[in-house]
């Protein structure tokens, strides 16, 4: 009793000194974290009486203890270290609560080194997993030594004395156990199991079982009748609970008390009112119950009511692997008939979207193909909409929602381990994976019934599936173009007039038959004397004038690319041609009074604009900085839309295009280089260009869509 009486006020004063330090300091650091992502981080800012408490997880840094520092792993069974740890010349400290795999640490001169409460494991197979040399006052107490070559050596180099103490360790499956010949290094009370050479085994050896739960796995619980249970007189060392220390990782007062967290969680039946649930048993010795939480929110386990108790209802005996619960609450009025049922098309499918009803948990989709006869129903859990697919198209679906409310609860379950003397208070390991019961269900009127008929999506915007062939279209040009770069261009442009005459008559037929003539007027004029070409790249934002563009594609804005060559017979007057690339992705939708019904079907369309022109700068000399210019002409859009991967629609949209903008000519900025170029490469001028267009492509007023819009581009302008 003096002996106990004596180290509690040790213990006592100790704590004391420890609390005086820590308040000068901080008290726990905690890894990782956003300011100590590592152990050696938290180490580098402690003080001496700082706990650094490592979490969960694996760690493979290396680092160096600190003197006075303890490094304290959350759970023995789930932190891991695969690093070197070492420590300073003349200093120690503490490392406890960790799996150690594979080690092949060596500590020399240290003074203060305590090692306790690990499994330290897998260490070098012709090595030593721990090793401590030359140094003073080593503690290693209430390990597990196991699958190492040779487990522990403490020894004594070129003069130096070593001492301390190996107390309570069980080396069970080693090579050779323990090598501490050193009469300064007090052993007892150790546990030797199955290990190839045991020496050194010290006072009072214990030769039993290991008696662990599951070393395969990793569990160095002991079970009832462990050879390690009680096997250290409680005047030399005590668990908390002040019973005889047991030997390993999980004995002793610095043990890690918690139990491992429970497993095979699962609802194994329901009623009305209750549920049953079992899982797996823990067969650690020190497991006295379990509590059995419950609660109507994930996580948050605040259930009253159940016939066994509020949460959490305790569940006595570590071998006990169920429990139930009855007399839970559960809803008792049915939720009225949800309103605003609409519906929406789609390939083979119907989309269906509703408003929520007052206290429903969830909803049931029925369907059938006469009315009042719902042959199908899907249950779309607590969505407001729902997706109906593998239908037939061209068949007519009559549909309604029925909802219903489910009493939710959700289940954990903890193992409680023996409380320390004096605190009364169990305590739990982290809690099992949570589990959902729903019970009793009560169900509500149908809602009002709709029709609708799934068929083929054609996506938006509605375009014709008319077909074309890019070559050729381009075709004609080829034959043009032998009359030179300009005829080509004014080939274009006769090109899309043509087209636009044939779909939609003769109404811009003699305008672009005007302007073509007059342009291979010019165009062959201006061979014979001074030819002037412009190439043209831009790069810029479309903004699509379609009204509906926001509610089917990803964005409202998309980018663009344009090339343009154009000919110029006057410095002032220029003809051209032009093709650009816009791609827009989106998801297929439709409307029901005003409201989109998400039919979850990608859509792709793909636009290449080509357009003629005829263009007016407004220059009176070809080194002015600033240069106005007005422009306008004919567009044939071509275009391409896909739906769920599907071709849809491909075709030819024309229509008639303005712009506006100014070129920036960098003559003015640096005349030697631009005469310079002239006379080398012929490069007449270069600019920026600055330009913004409207389009409208709607086939002059015939197609249900409009493909233009505005556009802003920006780019390099090269004249020859």
């Amino acid at each position: 009793m003096r002996t106990h009486s004596y180290g509690l006020l040790v213990a006592l004063l100790t704590g004391a000194v420890c609390s005086a330090q820590v308040g000068r300091a901080q008290t726990v650091l905690q890894v990782p974290t956003a300011a100590y992502p590592t152990i050696q981080k938290a180490l580098d800012a402690a003080v001496d009486g700082t706990i650094v408490r490592v979490g969960r997880g694996t760690y493979t840094e290396d680092f160096t203890l600190a003197t006075g520092v303890t490094v304290q792993g959350e759970e023995t069974a789930e932190t891991f270290l695969s690093g070197t740890v070492d420590a300073v010349a003349g200093g120690g400290g503490t490392l406890e609560r960790f799996t150690v795999e594979g080690p092949a640490w060596k500590f020399s001169r240290a003074q203060g080194l305590v090692i306790r409460n690990c499994v330290v494991s897998g260490g070098p197979v012709n090595g030593v997993a721990i090793t401590v040399e030359n140094s003073t006052d080593t503690e290693i107490v209430n390990n597990v030594f196991t699958d190492n070559g040779t487990a522990l050596k403490l020894g004594n180099v070129d003069g130096f004395f070593s001492s301390g103490k190996v107390l309570a360790n069980a080396f069970v499956g080693n090579g050779t156990a323990l090598l501490a010949p050193m009469p300064l290094v007090t052993k007892s009370h150790n546990l030797f199991a199955g290990n190839a050479v045991d020496e050194h085994t010290g006072d009072a050896p214990v030769f039993a079982d290991s008696g662990f739960v599951d070393p395969a796995a990793g569990d160095f619980h002991l079970l009832a009748g462990s050879g390690c249970i009680d096997a250290v007189p409680a005047d030399t060392l005590a668990d908390p609970d002040g019973s005889p220390a047991d030997c390993g990782a999980y004995g002793g007062p610095g043990q890690d008390p918690n139990p491992r967290q429970v497993t095979g969680l699962v609802v194994t039946g329901s009623a009305d009112d209750s549920a049953a649930l079992s899982w797996t048993a823990d067969a650690n010795y020190l497991v006295t119950g379990y509590l059995l939480h419950y609660g109507t929110a994930s996580g948050v386990y605040d259930g009253i009511g159940a016939a066994q108790g509020d949460s959490p209802v305790p569940v006595p005996g570590g071998g006990t692997a169920s429990g139930s619960l009855s007399n839970l609450a559960v809803h008792s009025i049915p939720p009225p008939a949800p309103a605003g049922l609409v519906a929406g098309p789609g390939d083979a499918s119907i989309f269906l979207s509703w408003d929520a009803a007052a206290g429903a948990t969830g909803y049931t989709v029925v369907y059938g193909t006469e009315s009042g006869v719902y042959t199908t129903e899907r249950d779309a859990g607590s969505s407001t909409s729902l997706a109906l697919g593998e239908l037939t198209n061209g068949v007519t679906y009559y549909l309604a929602v029925r909802p219903y409310a489910a009493s939710t609860y959700f289940l954990a379950v903890g193992a409680t381990g023996t409380a320390p003397a004096g605190t009364g208070a169990a305590p739990e390991g982290r809690l099992a994976t949570e589990q959902t019961v729903s019970l009793q269900r009560i169900e509500g009127d149908l809602s009002a019934e709709v029709t609708e008929t799934p068929g083929e999506v054609s996506g938006y915007p509605a375009l014709d599936n008319g077909g074309f062939c890019f070559l050729r279209t381009l075709s004609p040009l080829r034959t043009l173009s032998r009359g030179g770069l300009g005829a080509a261009a004014a080939g274009m442009l006769l090109l899309l007039g043509a087209a636009v005459s044939a779909r939609r008559g003769g109404g811009h037929h003699l305008l672009t038959v005007l302007l073509g003539t007059a342009w291979l007027a010019t165009a062959g004029a201006a061979r014979a004397e001074h030819p002037r070409w412009s190439l043209d790249a831009r790069a810029g934002a479309f903004w699509p004038g379609a009204g509906q563009w926001g509610e089917h594609y990803d964005s409202g804005v998309l980018p663009e690319l344009k090339l343009g060559v154009g000919y110029r017979p006057t410095p002032r007057l220029e003809f051209g041609a032009e093709a650009g690339y816009r791609r827009a992705e989106g998801t297929v939708r439709t409307t029901d009074g005003g409201r989109p019904l998400v039919q979850g079907l990608d859509q792709t369309l793909t636009v290449m604009p080509l357009q003629g022109y005829a263009l007016v700068r407004l220059q009176s000399s070809e080194r002015q900085l600033l240069v106005p210019f007005l422009a306008a002409g004919l567009s044939s859009y071509l275009y391409q839309h896909e739906v769920a991967g599907d071709r849809r629609a491909r075709g030819r949209q024309d229509g008639y295009h303005a712009r506006a903008g100014v070129h920036l000519s960098l003559y003015p900025f640096d005349p030697r280089a631009a005469d310079r170029s002239r006379r080398q490469y012929g490069l007449l001028g270069s600019g920026l260009t600055l330009e913004g267009q409207y389009a409208r492509v709607d086939d002059f007023g015939a197609a249900d869509d409009d493909l233009g819009g505005w556009s802003l581009s920006v780019g390099l302008n090269l004249r020859f």
